[in-house]
């Protein structure tokens, strides 16, 4: 029950609209058990054989039409007002779990599929907007319904109450053990299903290389096995959620029955009357169907419960770099970087271990070394992507972890192997990271990084939309769109990531233009397989094993580095 208890925190704002709705649900309440009424006293009207009949078939007909419209509007503000609260719930805790995400750590997108994530912000805010749009009204409208029933129900005869009431504890018992089955399978549905969407995501995302691999048949056979597993887990929590259903009935018919019985008997022996026996049976018919419908709010609860659960695990999720922020901020770095022997490790393995190194204001510094070397992650550092677990990071002599994190980031821009553009404009791309860049800057930036000649030639220039991922465009117009965005923010610091790695001797040509362009008076950090990308770098740093084993220019490093001299004579000498 406490992740319910936090899901109204999302609508206590609207405090004020729950005395309505809890004025209609009442009166929806009222007026359905007032048909009983209605019923009885039918009946008596038209047991009159003189015109005291009619007179009161009349006025029963005029009770009949002023419940009906009652009811109805009644129901229309019931369901107005709930599903007003509900939509605004949802609406408020997406933003909430939306904000959430955005800050949450990098090591959370590591170790969670994508999938899972929209999965819960998709498949179990939908379920927690099911409760709210028919459970609340059930637990409400059916217990108002339900308490005046038994009470209309103990003036007319009390004795056949008793029975009803007789079948009602060993329900309860019933639905409590349910209720904790259901809730561990509502988890595990909703996450082998988040998996189902990881799946699917993961082919649209990589639909060329499934195609390339002609690999349809291999990436069906994944996704049925993700459905059925879905499928197998989905029905054991159908099977007890359609379990109690005949169950709570089952016990209903037994009640009904015997209230048949008695109620006949007493009726023959003259102790009650037709018209009352009519009344108290819509009464019990009433009080049965909200039994039925409240025993179904035990199942949402626990299924809101899980889904809830899954939404509030992923929100409550910690992010040590902001609870542990920095309070320093600054206009302006000079960009002089020190690492002074840091430590850093994934889990319990040692990725970087005690790298010493200090680049100065406007020095360009690259890195080579083996795949896994730890060269990425040693960049990754900079804009406070993870943290150090040992030894210091410092900017322009201060420790990294006493900068606000967000304002050091504005001074630094990364340019990477494959840059994220997003479905917009080249224009919106561009000028993502200074959303108040005009566009006369936006030009300028694009002209630096020898992107806007490319652009002039789309038909729309500038205000071409380049779909999700960059679609429409290559890949070295794509990277050039990336520096243009970098040189638009004027970092202090530069990070490049295998910038080139991927593009074909002429994009790398415009692109390398670019950088050149980029790099100048900012300190730059170059991670690079080609080696020819990285000559003219002020010094070269060579890793392995997530050490820094030597450091120099070129010329120094052919001739004292096994490491890069095998790197060199694979990529000049082959």
């Amino acid at each position: 029950m406490k992740e319910i208890k936090k899901l109204f925190a999302y609508i206590k704002e609207y405090w004020y609209i729950y005395p309505f709705a809890i004025v209609f649900m009442v009166l929806l309440g009222a007026t359905q058990n007032g048909l009983a009424y209605i019923v009885k006293f039918f009946i008596e009207a038209v047991e009159e054989t003189d015109d005291t009949g009619l007179d009161q078939l009349y006025t029963v007909i005029q009770l009949g039409i002023f419940n009906v419209l009652v009811l109805s509007l009644s129901k229309f503000g019931q369901d107005y007002t709930l599903n007003y609260l509900g939509y605004r719930l949802i609406v408020n805790l997406r933003l909430d779990s939306f904000r959430r995400i955005l800050y949450l750590p990098m090591r959370f997108f590591k170790n969670m599929e994508s999938g899972d994530i929209i999965s819960r912000l998709t498949n179990d805010i939908n379920k927690i907007q099911n409760f709210f749009k028919r459970g609340i009204p059930d637990m409400i409208t059916h217990s108002t319904t339900l308490l005046i029933a038994l009470y209309l129900m103990i003036t007319i005869n009390f004795k056949l109450v008793l029975i009803i009431l007789a079948a009602i504890p060993i329900m309860l018992v019933f639905l409590h053990y349910l209720g904790k089955f259901m809730k561990k399978y509502v988890e595990k549905t909703q996450g082998k299903l988040a998996k189902t969407v990881s799946v699917l995501q993961e082919v649209i995302q990589g639909m060329e290389v499934v195609k390339l691999f002609t690999s349809e048949e291999r990436e069906y056979d994944k996704f049925e096995d993700r459905n059925a597993s879905f499928f197998k887990i989905a029905m054991k929590r159908i099977k007890a959620k359609t379990m109690h259903i005949p169950i709570i009935e089952l016990f209903g018919y037994i009640a009904l029955i015997i209230v048949f019985w008695i109620g006949g008997k007493e009726i023959i022996q003259g102790k009650m009357s037709v018209a009352d026996f009519m009344a108290f049976f819509t009464l019990a018919g009433n009080a049965s169907n909200s039994i039925r419908r409240l025993s179904n709010l035990h199942i949402f609860i626990n299924e809101t419960s899980g889904a809830a659960k899954r939404i509030f695990d992923m929100m409550e999720e910690r992010n040590e770099i902001l609870d542990n922020n920095g309070t320093i901020k600054k206009d302006e770095i000079k960009g002089k970087v020190e690492f002074k022997n840091v430590y850093f490790k994934y889990s319990e393995t040692d990725i970087l271990k005690d790298i010493n190194l200090t680049v100065k204001k406007g020095e360009t510094i690259a890195f080579v070394g083996p795949s896994g070397a730890g060269k990425t992650t040693l960049i990754n550092l900079i804009p406070r992507l993870h943290d150090v677990y040992s030894g210091k990071l410092l900017i322009d002599g201060i420790n990294i972890k006493d900068f606000d994190v967000h304002n050091i980031r504005k001074h630094i821009s990364v340019v990477g192997q494959n840059n994220f553009l997003f479905s917009g404009s080249v224009f919106s791309n561009i000028k993502y990271g200074k959303p108040d860049a005009t566009k006369e800057e936006v030009v300028e930036a694009a002209k630096a990084a020898y992107a806007h000649d490319f652009i002039e030639n789309f038909e729309e220039g500038y205000d071409t939309d380049i779909a999700e991922r960059g679609a429409k465009i290559s890949g070295g117009q794509g990277q050039r769109l990336a520096i243009a965005r970098a040189i638009l923010v004027d970092p202090a610091i530069l990070l490049f990531d295998e910038a080139t790695s991927s593009l074909d001797s002429e994009s790398e040509k415009y692109v390398q233009e670019a950088i050149d362009n980029l790099v100048e008076n900012r300190t730059t950090f170059i991670v690079a397989h080609r080696l020819s990308t990285i000559l003219d770098a002020d010094r070269i740093v060579v890793m392995d094993e997530g050490k820094i084993v030597n450091i120099g220019s070129h010329e120094e490093l052919l001739e004292r580095s096994p490491i890069y001299k095998k790197l060199y004579d694979i990529q000049f000498n082959a």
